[in-house]
């Protein structure tokens, strides 16, 4: 992502939202630590022999829930994209530990993964999240049956009140019959209810996911280019001001100009012409990457390098301008590095002057001025442009300040 279109996303949700989720996560912590508490008790009706384990396993998603806070800050694992995949997964495991343990008490924690996938803007995390809740509702009552955690009182009741049957049913270790029941007239309404849930609330994380991409489209719009793709001059200027936000400590600025580029339009139309500047912003590119360079004029390119290796600046460029000259394609250029902070205007004049004077050396060397007889090189096959002749304009040797 563009550096300016990664501020404005950043913006637009606020902050980075697996930090939310951790956030979110250390909220949990304290109602897993409240229902703990009221387990012990006695607020819950649960089985009189709970098993000793489930205890640990509290503790374990209590545990689990500040795991990411204590080990990843903002700045270091919670910007790894791959981050929200691993959150999520923890947020099932959390819910499944709590549902399974403390059973129909803690129905509401079956819709912790969606809310948790509600923070991101991404369809594959929102699915992961209403696949896991539903598929929850419909194994944590099962499990629960069978790891023995619901309370005796409760199975009695959901056997007296659905076929009658003897009390010593209830009593018995486990039943087929028993579990069926649960499955029947807990897990699958539990799951429908879950479902219904989730698809309305993936209804509204879509259209937020809509609006997030169609401001990133008009955000790409007005600052790119259409023909090269690369960023715009609105972006130059941006890239310009950050130099004031997170200062460097030299800066690189060079002008680009293509050269006959109208004389090409004139000659062999504009397709032609196109070609030659989606050539010229690809080896850039390649190069200097896409948050370095931008067309900020017909002709016109304009690379702004932080902390530059000013040997490799100059090699670059010359092994751009060597790589076009393989296609009859011709650059001039003018590098200008300076420490900073510095006058950028006065960079940019001094950058300018230097391409205009590595220009003048292009057209001379060919024995053509700048326009008029160039449309007739183009058109004459007997005389054809030849490659190089000019010496690129050389970095500066030191600094200016």
């Amino acid at each position: 992502m563009r550096r300016s279109e990664e501020v404005f996303y950043r913006k637009l949700i606020d902050t980075n939202p697996n930090m939310q989720v951790v956030k979110l996560f250390c909220y949990a912590s304290v109602v897993v630590a409240l229902i703990a508490l009221l387990n012990v008790v006695g607020v819950f009706h649960l089985n009189p022999g709970y098993p000793t384990y489930a205890y640990f396993a509290l503790g374990g998603a209590f545990l689990a829930l500040l795991l990411p806070r204590l080990l990843f800050t903002e700045t270091t694992g919670l910007k790894n994209p791959k981050m929200k995949y691993i959150l999520m997964g923890l947020s099932l495991v959390v819910t499944l530990i709590l549902v399974t343990l403390l059973n129909y008490h803690a129905s509401l924690v079956l819709v912790f993964p969606i809310v948790v996938a509600m923070q991101y803007p991404s369809k594959p995390v929102m699915r992961m999240g209403i696949v896991g809740s539903v598929a929850l509702g419909l194994i944590c009552p099962a499990f629960s049956y069978v790891m023995n955690t619901y309370s005796d009182r409760f199975v009695n009741f959901l056997v007296h009140t659905t076929y009658r049957v003897p009390a010593e049913l209830a009593a018995e270790a486990f039943s087929w019959e028993i579990l069926g029941r649960i499955v029947l007239y807990i897990a699958l309404p539990q799951a429908m209810i879950l479902a219904v849930l989730s698809f309305l609330l993936a209804e509204s994380v879509k259209k937020s996911i809509r609006t997030v991409e169609n401001q990133m489209e008009v955000l790409h719009l007005s600052t790119s280019d259409p023909l090269t793709g690369l960023l715009n001059r609105r972006s130059f200027e941006e890239s310009v001001e950050a130099l004031q936000t997170t200062p460097p400590m030299s800066v690189m600025i060079c002008y680009v100009d293509v050269n006959g580029l109208h004389e090409l339009n004139y000659a062999k139309g504009h397709e032609a012409g196109d070609r030659l500047l989606t050539a010229t912003a690809q080896e850039l590119l390649k190069r200097f990457g896409e948050n370095s360079v931008f067309r900020v004029g017909g002709d016109e390119f304009m690379l702004l390098v932080r902390n530059p290796d000013r040997r490799q600046v100059s090699l670059d460029m010359e092994d751009a301008s060597a790589e076009l000259e393989k296609n009859d394609y011709h650059i001039a250029y003018g590098l200008v590095l300076s420490k900073y902070p510095c006058d950028i205007n006065h960079m940019l004049q001094l950058a300018e002057s230097r391409m205009n004077m590595n220009k003048e050396l292009f057209y001379k060397a060919r024995g053509f001025d700048r326009r008029g007889q160039r449309v007739e090189a183009y058109n004459n096959p007997h005389n054809p442009i030849e490659r190089g002749g000019e010496e690129p304009v050389p970095v500066d040797e030191e600094p200016e300040s």
